[in-house]
């Protein structure tokens, strides 16, 4: 069983490619998959067959826009979530049972973790950061959130193993963490083809700026340096001063990885993936 926040699709870009490569060493090995993601977002990512079940196990995050979090409404979500926490419980270790689940992973839903623990199953998280340390420093004092951050924090720590790929949060409390190197798609550059598109001469550089999933809108004043164009990828708005990745996507047929491998420099939020 494969659980993915659906907090944009950084989670999904980071947990894809290591259930891709457990799959190749498994062949016969069936996969679950727990999320509010698109099916054809996701198609893109799985290799193989797969079930999906659309089911959102945590509340991620609340944004105004690509940049920008909306504390006030997260902190709230999370309080809805922690009311609801025992029923969907419930309904996740139904589902192991059910499907006879052997492991589940998730990134980074605690969730799925407790209730794999419960059924005596294996539990593993991967992520470059998790719920709680995230969610603390954005709490006001008295906001009561400390039970549920206690509740997420002992989640992590009972999981068999916590995977942090790098760049990660330090997350020194994880006695059970376990840092490996960065995890990733390799993309085949296609810088000419992508220059010929634009109609840009050999030699003129590329700058990829990729807002992120999250909805909304933010303008950005990008930096104007001749021969150099911009790229825009995600929800944000430069004020015409750069080219929709997306459109150039379609018309190329190209994947975004490709994308990325045929520009000279990247911008985008620290993250993951």
């Amino acid at each position: 069983m494969l659980a993915l926040t659906a907090h944009g699709f950084g989670h999904a870009t980071q947990a894809t490619p290591v259930v891709n490569r457990l799959r190749a060493s498994y062949p016969a090995l069936r996969l679950l998959v727990l999320t509010d993601i698109p099916r054809a977002w996701l198609d893109a990512w799985i290799d193989g067959d797969y079930e999906l079940l659309p089911l959102a196990t945590d509340p991620g995050m609340r944004m105004q826009d690509p940049l920008h979090v909306d504390i006030e409404a997260t902190i709230q979500a999370y309080r809805d979530f922690s009311r609801a926490e025992s029923r969907l419980l419930d309904e996740l270790e139904s589902l192991i049972r059910a499907y006879d689940v052997g492991l589940v992973l998730a990134d980074v839903p605690w969730l799925p973790l407790v209730a794999a623990r419960r059924q005596q199953r294996h539990a593993v998280a991967l992520c470059s950061l998790n719920w709680a340390d995230i969610l603390e420093p954005l709490a006001p004092p008295c906001s009561g959130v400390e039970p549920i951050l206690a509740g997420i924090r002992d989640a992590y720590r009972n999981a068999d193993l916590f995977i942090r790929p790098a760049p990660c949060m330090p997350m020194h409390w994880l006695d059970n963490g376990r840092a490996i190197g960065h995890i990733s798609r390799t993309g085949k550059a296609a810088t000419a083809r992508v220059r010929h598109a634009l109609n840009l001469p050999d030699g003129h550089r590329l700058a990829l700026l990729q807002f992120g999933g999250e909805p909304g809108d933010t303008t950005v004043r990008l930096p104007q340096v001749d021969g150099v164009s911009w790229l825009v990828a995600g929800r944000g708005n430069v004020g015409g001063h750069g080219v929709p990745a997306n459109s150039l996507l379609e018309t190329l047929g190209m994947r975004f990885v490709d994308l990325v491998a045929s520009v000279d420099v990247m911008l985008t939020k620290p993250g993951y993936s």
